[in-house]
């Protein structure tokens, strides 16, 4: 029974020890990407537990402690009604027959359960009946000293029994003493009892725990969902995606108020954004793009409407605008798409630039914008066929130029008036000069962009011609672009204008009906299935 109860005890020190360290500041450190849920859960289900241990220990203790009197109780009073019940027997000759038929009675009752022996003593302590009716007619050698007894004791003879004697007295002024009863009763019936208790305290509490967890959680993250939200577009918006949408919140809680202020600063900011460039924000956070002005090398792209005055005289305010609108936005989003920046648009003219990364980065982000042109160009040329075929529009045809070198970049204004993100420089002045010597719907590219995408090794050109450049004091090296000449690069190319052009909110540019859809899908599978080709002069 001790080393039960020493077990017993180490299982809750461990149980304690291991709740108290999940509390520990160490711990709590190591707990820090668990989500909230997840947390509260934890907590809440720790405080349950140590609420569910104290109230099952002292409710093992009261029940414990209330058995243990009920059947001390019960004892008492078997041995009592059995010594009063004796008095006209224990002196009667020949009674000791009489008096183990009673014993046995008891015993019979019992069935074994509690009374692990019984003896009727004369007042010679001779053994008048017994349990053990071998030991009927000798001394009782028991440890109790029974001479002594004046009324029923309780005596704890071990750990595992209780002993309770009484005497059989004669008279009530001056009792005498016939002889003696004692019961040894077993702790068992209240071992077992404890062990019922233990085995139902646990059912009960590993299911209350259970349950309490699960619906805590479920509770918590629906309850904890709009902070989660709020969370998550928080963070979208410091990486850039200036896009990201959030629910309104329904309530009046401080959580629901939360949500909604947010909203309510993306609705303003949203404002902001579209006379911004989320691009070059998102690169700004990441630390790519200076927040103040820096020297970088940078490839420099203008693209200008050919003719754009005659093309503009012909229409209404609203329908240049909106044109234009759709011609920058299949540019913009392709300079986007392949790691570029959108400077500006001016006028009818687009400037763009790549860059910013490392110099071991440089090949790659040259070769990304001579890509972007003419990805852009052939674009360009399928959204004229869909617009004059299927809506009766004029079309509009761009000219590029592409230049490579060191420039100015970062915000450049008036501080609290207005700043501009821009890039200066004569490398700027030298793009924007080339792109008017390009033919319609052609590209062309300085000798230094040339040199850095590796020259014929990468692209079909026409061979250099020395061109007089306004500005320059010598005529500048240039090439016409054509195509590439790597068909690994062409087919790559081809098969992302292919995804580019199959886009949802791409094709909502064109406004096209079912049937035109599927004409227009045929032409570009046509267009893209051989190599990329540009005119030149």
């Amino acid at each position: 029974m001790q080393m039960k109860r020493s077990l017993t005890l180490m299982n809750l020190k461990s149980v304690l020890a291991d709740s108290f360290s999940l509390i520990r500041p160490s711990t709590y450190k190591n707990l820090k990407f668990i989500p909230m849920a997840t947390k509260m859960t934890l907590v809440i289900s720790i405080l349950i537990l140590f609420a569910c241990l104290a109230g099952g220990i002292a409710a093992y203790l009261v029940a414990k402690g209330a058995l243990g009197k009920e059947i001390q109780f019960t004892g008492e009073q078997l041995v009592s009604n059995l010594s009063s019940s004796i008095t006209t027997v224990i002196g009667k000759e020949g009674g000791e027959s009489e008096l183990q038929l009673m014993l046995n009675k008891l015993l019979a009752k019992d069935a074994g359960q509690r009374i692990l022996d019984a003896y009727i003593l004369n007042k010679s302590f001779v053994i008048l009946a017994a349990k053990d009716t071998r030991l009927v007619k000798n001394n009782y050698t028991g440890s109790l000293k029974l001479d002594r007894l004046d009324r029923l004791r309780i005596f704890q003879s071990r750990e595992q029994s209780t002993l309770i004697a009484a005497p059989v007295t004669w008279g009530k002024t001056n009792p005498v003493t016939l002889g003696y009863v004692v019961f040894e009763f077993s702790q068992g019936p209240i071992e077992r009892a404890q062990n019922r208790i233990i085995l139902w305290f646990l059912i009960v509490f590993l299911v209350a725990i259970t349950l309490t967890t699960v619906i805590t959680r479920f509770v918590l993250k629906r309850l904890l969902k709009p902070v989660v939200n709020l969370g998550q577009a928080a963070n979208a918006l410091a990486e850039g995606n200036l896009d990201y949408q959030i629910e309104e919140a329904h309530g009046r809680d401080e959580i629901a108020k939360a949500i909604n202020s947010f909203i309510a600063m993306r609705r303003a900011q949203a404002i902001f954004v579209r006379f911004s460039n989320p691009a070059l924000v998102r690169k700004i956070l990441k630390g790519i793009a200076p927040d103040k002005a820096d020297e970088a090398k940078v490839t420099v792209g203008f693209g200008d409407g050919v003719k754009f005055t005659p093309w503009s005289a012909e229409q209404t305010a609203r329908q240049i605008a909106e044109r234009l609108t759709d011609y920058f936005t299949l540019a913009g989003r392709l300079i986007e798409m392949m790691g570029g920046i959108v400077e500006k648009f001016i006028g009818d003219a687009i400037m763009s630039y790549f860059g910013l990364g490392s110099a071991e980065e440089e090949i790659i982000y040259t070769r990304r914008a001579v890509e972007a042109k003419v990805c852009i160009q052939t674009v360009f040329s399928i959204a004229n066929w869909a617009f004059a075929k299927f809506h009766n529009r004029l079309i509009l045809e761009f000219r590029f130029g592409l230049a490579t070198g060191k420039c100015v970049v970062g915000p450049i204004g008036a501080k609290g008036v207005k700043l501009d993100y821009t890039i200066i420089g004569s490398t700027v002045n030298l793009a924007s000069r080339l792109e008017g010597l390009a033919a319609a719907g052609g590209l062309i590219i300085a000798s230094i962009t040339d040199k850095i995408i590796g020259g014929k090794k990468y692209l079909r050109t026409l061979p250099p011609t020395m061109e007089p450049v306004k500005g320059f004091k010598d005529p500048v090296p240039v090439y016409q672009v054509i195509g590439f000449e790597d068909p690994a690069d062409d087919e790559r190319l081809r098969k992302m204008l292919l995804d580019f052009l199959a886009q949802e909110d791409i094709l909502a540019i064109f406004k096209l009906n079912a049937e035109q859809r599927l004409e227009f899908k045929q032409e570009v599978e046509k267009r893209l299935s051989v190599p990329l080709s540009l005119p030149v002069k």
